[in-house]
C-alpha cells in the first residue's frame, strides 16, 4: 500500500481513514537493490542505493524506474518530477536531491506528513471511545479510593506496631484482628470502600497475601527514595550488628547513616536472616546489600561492636568488607568499648566491686515484697529501674535514681521496723549516709580506671611468670597441673590484655577528627597539627593533603567559624556561606567525619523495634513483611514525607501483575 504504483494509481486523499493509517505507519517503500542505470555519453552511471538510507523522504518505482519524493507524493498537490512524474536523471541526483528538499512544497508536505495522525485519528473512527474512556478512568478512580483506604490502615498498623491478622478473620468472628476491624469502621463513613466490600466477591484486597503484598510495595518505594539520597550524597557509612529474634532465628541489620540537606540521617536498610554467623557469611551479606546500592567509592566508614568475628584485623567481617570497599574505615563502637573495658577494669577494682554491688542490693529490695514498694511509693515518686546485663543504661539510670531520690530513701529506711527488713533496711541506710557512696564518673576516671586495670593485668602476669620453675622452660619437661594452671593463668592475661589494646588500635581515624573540632582552633593556631593532617591523609587517602593544610590554616585563623559550636555547625555554615567551592578539602573531610557513626546505637534501636514487632506469636512472619513493617515503625516521618507515597505504593502494586480491578488510568 505504501509502493509508488498504488499511491500514482489511488490518491492518497481518496483514501479511507484506516488506509490512510496504514500508509503512514509504513512509511516510503524502499527497494532492495534499486537498479536504475542513467547513459551519458562519456560513461554509463548506476544509481547508488546508499540514498535510501540517507535521504528519509526518498522512495522509488521499480516497474517505472523513477526516484519518487513520498511526502510530496502524498500531500503535493501539483504534478512535478518528484511526484507522478518520478525523477531519473542520476548524473545530476545529488544536487536534484539537496534542491528538491529545500523547496518550500516539500517543506510544506513534510510538515503535513509529521503532524499526520499525532492527534489520534482512532479516537475519531469510534464516536464511543473517548466516552469509554472516561468511564474506565472514573471507575479506576473509585478502585484507587478504596485501595488507598486499605492502604492507611496498614499504614496505621506499621506505625503502631499493631499485630495485623486476628485469631479468625471470618464474618461471624469477633476478634477478625485489627486491620479487617479497621477497614470495617472506614466503610461506615465511606460509601465507596462499603459497596466494594459488599460487592467484591474475589478482588476484595484485604486477603493476608494482599496484606504482604502491599507492604512490599511501600518497603519497595521508601527503598527507592532511600537509594536516590544515596545517590545524592557523598559518602556512607555502615552499622551492622545481629540479634535473635522470637522465633530462634538471627537477624542481620544493616544500617546506612549519610548527610542530606545538611542534616545527618541514620537509615534502616534491611534485617537479613543469616544462617552462616562466620566472618565469611557474614560479609558476604552485607557485601550483597551494599553492592546493590552502588556505594563503592562512598562508602567511608564502618562501624560494629566488639565481637571478634566483627573486627578481627586480618579475618573479621570488617577487614573482608574493605577488600571489596577499600575506603570503608573501620570504627569500633565507643559505647561497647567503654563498656567491654570498663566492665573488665570494674571487676578488678574492690571499690568498684563493692560500688555496683550496692546500688544493684536497692533494686533487689525492692523488687520481692509488695509490702516494700507500698512503703517506696509513700516516700518516692520514681521508681527504681531494674538492672541489666544487656541495657547499659540502666545502671546509670538506678545511680541517677538513687541519688536524685536520697533523702527520701533514707527517710524511708528509718521508717522500717518489720522484723524480716530492719537488717538489710539499715545496712542500705549505712550505704546511704555514707560519704564515699556518691557519683563521680567522668573522661579522666575512666582513664584512670583502664591504666589500673591494664597495669593490675602486667603485674599478676609478671607475679605468675616468677613462680614458675626452670624446667618448665626446657624442650621436653613434664608438667604437674599446678604449672598447666599457672601457663593458662598468664595466657589469659596476654589475651586480657592485647584484648585492651585492640580494642584502641583503631583510634587514629576519629582522632584526626580533632582537626575539625572547634574547641582546638585557638589552640591550632599556634601550633599548627602537621602530624594530626598527616594521620587524616593516612586513613583517607581521597583527602588532598597540601590544600588541606591551606584551607585549614585559614579556617583556624578566622573568627567566623571559632564562633561555631559544634562540627555540624561548622558544615552547615560553609554550605549556607556558599563557601564549599573555597574549603573543598575541609567540606569533604567534614564530611566524612560527619558520616562516621562512633557508635552502633541504631542497629541496637532496630532490635528493639524487632522484638516489639516479631513477638512470639508472631514468630512465622516473612522476612519481606518483617522489613516493611520495621522502615514503617522506625522511619514513620520518612515515609510521610516522600511525595504521593500512596499513589506510588498503587501503581507499583498494578503493575507487578495483572490485577482483577483496574487500578491505571489510561
Amino acid at each position: 500500500m505504501n509502493h509508488v504504483d498504488f499511491l500514482i494509481d489511488n490518491q492518497f486523499r481518496h483514501l479511507s481513514p484506516q488506509e490512510k493509517i496504514v500508509v503512514k505507519d509504513l512509511g516510503p517503500h524502499k527497494p532492495v537493490n534499486f537498479n536504475l542505470v542513467s547513459n551519458t555519453p562519456r560513461r554509463q552511471r548506476r544509481f547508488n542505493n546508499d540514498y535510501f538510507k540517507t535521504v528519509e523522504w526518498l522512495t522509488a518505482s521499480e516497474s517505472r524506474k523513477t526516484l519518487h519524493c513520498f511526502y510530496c507524493l502524498i500531500f503535493g498537490d501539483v504534478c512535478s518530477k518528484w511526484t507522478t512524474g518520478g525523477f531519473s536523471d542520476i548524473a545530476h541526483i545529488s544536487q536534484a536531491l539537496k534542491k528538491h528538499s529545500e523547496s518550500k512544497s516539500h517543506v510544506t508536505n513534510a510538515v503535513k506528513y509529521k503532524l499526520f495522525n499525532v492527534v489520534d485519528i482512532r479516537n475519531q473512527l469510534e464516536t464511543g471511545h473517548s466516552a469509554s474512556v472516561s468511564r474506565y478512568n472514573e471507575q479506576v478512580k473509585v478502585n484507587r479510593q478504596v485501595l488507598s483506604k486499605i492502604i492507611d490502615a496498614l499504614l496505621f498498623c506499621g506505625v503502631h506496631e499493631i499485630a495485623l491478622r486476628g485469631h479468625d478473620e471470618s464474618t461471624e468472628s469477633y476478634n477478625r484482628g485489627v486491620f479487617l476491624d479497621l477497614i470495617t469502621r472506614d466503610a461506615k463513613n465511606d460509601p465507596l470502600l462499603a459497596n466494594h466490600l459488599e460487592t467484591a466477591t474475589v478482588a476484595r484486597y484485604t486477603s493476608k497475601e494482599t496484606q504482604n503484598e502491599l507492604l512490599n510495595c511501600m518497603y519497595n518505594i521508601y527503598l527507592e527514595e532511600l537509594k536516590s539520597d544515596i545517590t545524592n550524597t557523598k559518602f556512607v557509612s555502615v552499622q551492622a550488628d545481629e540479634a535473635t529474634d522470637a522465633g530462634k532465628r538471627t537477624q542481620f541489620v544493616i544500617i546506612l547513616r549519610f548527610l542530606k540537606g545538611g542534616k545527618l540521617v541514620e537509615r534502616f536498610l534491611e534485617f537479613v536472616e543469616v544462617s552462616d554467623r562466620t566472618a565469611d557469611g557474614l560479609a558476604t551479606t552485607l557485601t550483597e546489600a551494599l553492592e546493590k546500592l552502588d556505594v563503592k567509592e562512598k562508602l567511608i566508614a564502618q562501624t560494629y561492636d566488639g565481637a571478634a568475628v566483627m573486627f578481627g584485623r586480618l579475618s573479621g567481617v570488617q577487614a573482608k568488607l574493605k577488600e571489596t570497599f577499600p575506603n570503608a574505615v573501620f570504627t569500633h563502637c565507643y559505647a561497647h568499648q567503654l563498656n567491654l573495658v570498663l566492665k573488665q577494669a570494674c571487676s578488678r577494682i574492690r571499690g568498684c566491686k563493692i560500688f555496683f554491688a550496692n546500688i544493684i542490693a536497692f533494686s533487689t529490695f525492692f523488687s520481692h515484697s509488695s509490702k516494700r514498694v507500698d512503703a517506696f511509693r509513700q516516700f518516692c515518686q520514681r521508681a527504681l529501674p531494674t538492672p541489666s546485663e544487656t541495657r547499659w543504661n540502666f545502671q546509670s539510670r538506678l545511680i541517677a535514681s538513687i541519688a536524685a531520690q536520697k533523702e527520701e530513701l533514707i527517710s524511708l529506711f528509718e521508717k522500717i521496723l518489720d522484723d524480716d527488713t530492719t537488717q538489710k533496711a539499715s545496712g542500705l541506710l549505712n550505704i546511704l549516709t555514707n560519704e564515699t557512696f556518691r557519683r563521680s564518673l567522668d573522661s579522666h576516671m575512666c582513664e584512670r580506671a583502664i591504666n589500673t586495670f591494664q597495669d593490675a593485668v602486667s603485674s599478676i602476669r609478671m607475679e605468675i611468670s616468677s613462680y614458675l620453675p626452670e624446667e618448665q622452660h626446657q624442650a621436653k619437661r613434664r608438667r604437674d597441673d599446678r604449672s598447666e594452671n599457672k601457663l593458662a593463668a598468664i595466657e589469659a592475661c596476654d589475651i586480657i590484655a592485647n584484648q585492651v589494646t585492640d580494642r584502641f588500635s583503631q583510634h587514629n581515624a576519629v582522632i584526626s577528627f580533632n582537626l575539625l573540632n572547634v574547641d582546638n582552633f585557638p589552640t591550632f593556631v599556634h601550633s599548627f597539627p602537621t602530624n594530626l593532617i598527616s594521620e587524616a591523609v593516612t586513613y583517607y587517602p581521597i583527602l588532598h593533603k597540601p590544600k588541606l593544610m591551606t584551607e585549614l590554616e585559614v579556617l583556624y585563623s578566622n573568627n567566623t567559624f571559632t564562633q561555631c559550636e559544634s562540627m555540624i555547625e561548622l558544615y552547615r555554615l560553609i554550605c549556607t556561606s556558599e563557601l564549599g567551592t573555597t574549603f573543598v578539602e575541609v567540606t569533604k573531610f567534614l564530611e566524612i567525619a560527619l558520616t562516621t557513626p562512633m557508635t552502633t546505637a541504631e542497629a541496637e534501636r532496630s532490635f528493639s523495634t524487632l522484638k516489639r514487632i516479631k513477638t512470639a506469636s508472631r514468630a512465622t512472619m516473612g522476612q519481606d513483611c518483617l522489613n516493611a513493617l520495621t522502615c514503617i515503625t522506625i522511619h514513620k516521618d520518612t515515609i510521610g514525607s516522600i511525595n504521593n507515597f500512596i499513589n506510588r505504593v498503587i501503581d507499583h502494586f498494578a503493575l507487578q501483575k495483572d490485577r482483577r480491578m483496574d487500578l491505571l488510568y489510561k
